[in-house]
Parts: C-alpha cells; structure tokens; sequence
C-alpha cells in the first residue's frame, strides 16, 4: 500500500474512532439522562417533616443502591423499609425515626439525582405549630325522615329551569348541610348520604377503568380527615389520607391516569415574616401537594409551595392579630401530562409544576400582579380562583370567584366559568385569550369556593360556591338547567353513574282507613329505576299485582286499593327488567 493509501486508511481510521467516541458520548449522555432520578421532597426544600420519608422515582427500586441519613442533630438514621411503588418505577426510602424540628438533614446517594450534588441533597426539618384541625359534631338522629328510610331526610333542590339538552347523566354535590346527593335535572334524588356538618368535595372519578365515587370525611373526635373511594355498590374501597405526617385537606382529591391519588395538606410553622411586616416567629402556613400510591400508601411525589412560590406574590399581608398567614391557599391540582396545574387562590395564579423537576414551569396570573409568564388578553382577568382543569382541547377551565382582596375594593363583578386557550412556549411567546366566559344568572360575585366542569359534549357545569346554587350552560351560554341549593356546595359534577344499591328496596306502609293503602318505597343509591310496582299477599301464597307508579324521588308514595296483610315493592328499569324487590312487609311496618 503507497503512502497515500496508507495516509487515507488512516485518516478513515482516525474519523471512524471519532464518530464512535461521539457515538458512545451521546449515548452516554442519553443514558445518563433516562437515569436522572427524582426525589421528593425535593433537595432543597426548605420545610419537610420531621416524618418525611423520600421517594426515588425513575428508577427500577434493586438499582438505588445504599442510602445514608444524617440529622445535623439526630446524627446517622437508620432506613426502618423501603417500599417500593407498585409500578415498579419508584421507592420510597423511610427512616427508622422521626428528625428533630429545625435541623438540617443530608442524604447521599450514588444516582443521579435532579437538583442534587452528585447524588447527594439536603433539606430542613420544619418547625411546626401543633395545630389542631376543627373537629365537627357528630351526626345527630334525623327528625321526620322518610317513611321508609327514617334515617334520611331529602335536602330540597329548587330547580328554575329544566331542558332536554342537558347533558347525560346525574349531579353530585356535597351539602354544607352536611349530606351528599346524586339529582337529576328535576332535583329529584336517587342517592342521598349523610356527612358531618361541612363542605364534603364529593366527585365521581374512573380508577383502573371503572367507575368511583370519592368525597372527603371532615375530621371527629374519633376519626382524622380522610377521602374515601367508594365502587359502583357504594363500598368504601380505600381511604386515603396524606403522609409523612400531615393532615389531609378537603380542597383536593384527584385519580390520576396511572390510578394514584393527588391529595393536599396545609400545616403551620414558625417563620421570620418580618420583611412582610409579620413578626420574627410568625405562623405561615405551607401547602402540601402529595401523590399517593393507593396500592403501597406510599408518596409517589411531594410538593411544597414554600420554598417555591414566593411570599411576595400574595394578595395580602400577614394578619395583624398575629393568625397564621396562608399567602397562598392552594385549592385545585389537575394532572397535565408530565406536569400538575396548581391553582392558588391567594395569587389569582396558576402553576404548572413539571412533575419531574418539581420546578414551577410557568405561572398565569389573573388579577394584573406579577409574576406572569403570559402576555393577558385585556378580556381576561380572575381573582380568588378555584377548580382549574386542563380540557382534552388543550384550553383550561376555572372558576373566578371575582373575589378582589386586600387593597382593592368589594368587587361588583359577576363570578363565572371562564374558559382561556393559551399559546406559545417561550416567555416572549406566550399569550392568553378568553375563549369563553359563563356568567352567574343572577350577576353575583362568590366570595368563596365554587367549580367548573366542561362535559363531553361541551355543555358548561357550574357551581357558584357560597351563592348555593348551580348552572349548566351550552355552549353558547344558553342556561339549560339552573337549580337553588339549601346549601353552599364546594364542587357540582356530573356522570353518567350507575350505582348498585346493597341491599334491597326499603318499604313502609300506612293504612288509610277506607280500604286503601299507601306504599312508600325507596332503594338508595339506584339510578335506574323507572316504575315501582306494588304487590300484595297473606304469607302463605304468591304476591300478586295491585298497584304502581312511575319513579318520582328517592321515595315514591303509591297509593293503592285490595291489599291483604302484607306488601311488597319491586323496582324495575325504563325497559321493564326487574332490578329487585323489597321484603313483603306487614302493613304499617317499615322494613329494610
């Protein structure tokens, strides 16, 4: 081979190793970036409890490798378990005891963790103030209730208009009054709960593709806050609570599409509010956004909005009497694809936090304060907002409750569903447009909670939070059914549910005293029942047919004429099929 052969051999030679080593190199880093580990709470985060536990995600849980704990005070904390996350990219790390308040805690690690050095992070144990949640009465008997369920009594639902473009299915609510309760567009009941006095978030979700109901349990004497996952047959399947030693709020409960549990929590600290005109030692409070592996119980994912929203974006200062100061009132989490949305009621602000970096991505403020990271179209503007949601067109809903704060005047605008398209995805590109708006009938402004819902057949589900009542629109505006609650609801959504009631039909009857009978029958918690029909008999025979009458309410009264001794009640569906029966009663018994 000439010289000139070989020179070009080796210069192929030479550019071929090049290309592999920047093959290699890139794969490398490829490599490196699939296995950037999360870790929640995230390093640096300057308030954890002194129960917190930490969750690696992204990772197969034999790959972690060993893990030391050190508390600045405690010293070396031993690993209690590991537990790993039931989609097997996880684990979650829980120390063998709780840290010490105010200290400093470092873990180290050999992954590669996000916002950590070379593995190895810190984060400060709060300072908590051991503040007690507001503990509601129990449930006292209920007084004229129905004759057939003595134990329910039916909360009235005045409906002022009524259409037959509403969208399919039923409406649930949570009552302060303390009760929940399935409707249709005539207020009629077809399932009715009783709740402890408060605000309950009841919502239907879908979990591992069926049907559920959840709704929030306000705290006892006896019982701490809670949600409860309930089936199509009205069984609690799970209860849910937040970890790492908070408390449960009742402002968020989502199912996430890989069937997790987004809760919320506040808790008060000690903290140095001076800048803000508090006190050196004021009470700030945090808010807590956990995702919860329903099948481990463990934390999946952790985020605080101290440390991430700053204090300086609130509507208001810390109180003067020296309460604890909650600058921002987280009241909504949406998932968002590899992101959450945050709604902070005391912000006017939306976040939308990258579930992986736990970094806020971007934020959309609505009442003219800064931060923002959109160019606002002059139409827009929220305050106090609630119930954000991104919709499958890629707008988001919301709730504006109009409600202006500190430094602002009582505010004479109306309360709506707003609807905003947002576009671009650099800060100089970003821009906000109204895309729809649905007004309060009655023009009023909601000093307090309230939701949005957007069917799928774009009809506009709205509840106007402390104005007690609700609105569904078209979506052109038109009001289509409007309803006066006896009480303020936190959310209104609606489903096309159908629940299997446990049990049969409950039955009661009264004899009138001139050869007729009054039957009243109920069965709590079907949606489909269309006729009862009434039967008769002694006991020693087949029951047979006297009377009937279409579904009118949870319970139905039906008057009838030739009863013997006993009577029975039988439900069937809009295309005659039987769904079930009652027992066969003596007259004048009530019986379950």
């Amino acid at each position: 081979m000439n010289r000139y052969l070989r020179a070009r051999s080796c210069f192929a030679a030479v550019v071929s190793a090049m290309a592999l080593s920047t093959a290699a190199f890139a794969d490398g880093a490829a490599a490196r970036k699939n296995t950037m580990v999360s870790v929640y709470p995230a390093p640096g985060t300057p308030v954890v409890s002194p129960k917190t536990t930490f969750s690696f995600r992204y990772l197969k849980p034999g790959t972690l490798g060993p893990v030391k704990i050190f508390g600045s005070s405690s010293g070396r904390v031993a690993i209690k378990r590991r537990i790993v996350h039931s989609d097997r990219d996880g684990i979650s790390i829980v120390p063998g005891r709780s840290f010490v308040p105010g200290e400093t805690v470092s873990v180290y690690t050999r992954k590669n963790v996000r916002r950590a050095n070379r593995g190895d992070f810190k984060v400060r144990v709060g300072e908590f103030y051991d503040t007690e949640q507001q503990i509601r009465d129990p449930l006292t008997p209920v007084t004229n209730g129905l004759k057939s369920r003595p134990d329910l009594k039916i909360p009235e639902i005045e409906v002022n208009s009524t259409s037959d473009k509403l969208a399919p299915g039923k409406y649930l609510v949570g009552l302060r009054e303390g009760a929940l309760a399935i409707f249709d567009g005539h207020g009629r009941i077809s399932w009715l709960r009783r709740a402890v006095d408060g605000l309950s978030n009841a919502e239907f979700h879908t979990l591992r593709g069926r049907p559920v109901l959840t709704f929030f349990n306000q705290p006892t004497a006896t019982k701490g806050s809670s949600y409860n996952i309930l089936n199509q047959k009205y069984n609690r399947i799970y209860q849910v609570t937040a970890k790492n030693g908070y408390r449960t709020d009742l402002h968020e409960f989502q199912i996430t599409p890989r069937n997790t549990a987004l809760v919320l929590a506040y808790q008060t600290l000690k903290w140095n509010l001076s800048r803000f005109g508090g006190a050196e030692n004021a009470a700030l409070t945090d808010n807590i956004i956990q995702e919860i592996d329903l099948k481990t119980g463990a934390v999946m994912f952790e985020w605080h909005t101290l440390g991430n929203i700053g204090l300086n974006a609130a509507s208001e200062r810390p109180p003067s009497d020296g309460s604890a100061w909650d600058p921002a009132h987280i009241n909504s989490i949406a998932w968002d694809g590899n992101s959450l949305l945050i709604s902070a009621r005391y912000t006017s602000s939306i976040y939308r936090v990258g579930r992986a970096s736990a970094r806020i991505r971007w934020i959309l403020r609505g009442d003219g304060g800064k931060p923002n990271s959109f160019r606002m179209d002059p139409k827009i503007r929220f305050v106090g907002q609630h119930d954000v949601r991104r919709l499958s067109n890629g707008k988001i809903s919301l709730f504006d409750n109009a409600e202006e704060f500190e430094g602002s005047s009582r505010s004479s605008r109306s309360s709506s569903a707003t609807v905003i398209s947002l576009s671009g995805k650099t800060k100089a590109s970003r821009r906000a447009k109204l895309a729809g708006r649905y007004r309060h009938p009655g023009g009023s402004p909601s000093r307090a909670t309230g939701g949005v819902e957007v069917e799928k057949n774009r009809n506009v589900v709205v509840s106007w939070g402390n104005l007690s009542g609700m609105t569904e629109f078209s979506p052109s505006g038109e009001v289509l059914f409007d309803a006066k609650l006896p009480s303020p609801s936190y959310r209104a959504r609606k489903s096309q549910w159908h629940g299997i009631p446990r049990g049969r039909p409950a039955i009661a009857s009264r004899d009138n005293g001139d050869g007729t009978v009054t039957v009243f029958a109920s069965w709590n918690g079907s949606q489909d029942i269309a006729r009862w029909v009434i039967m008769t008999g002694d006991g020693s025979d087949s029951p047979h047919q006297i009377g009937g009458s279409v579904w009118k309410n949870l319970e139905t009264a039906v008057k009838v004429s030739g009863a013997e001794t006993r009577v029975m009640a039988v439900a069937y569906d809009n295309k005659g099929e039987r769904l079930g029966q009652s027992a066969l009663a003596p007259i004048g018994k009530q019986v379950r």
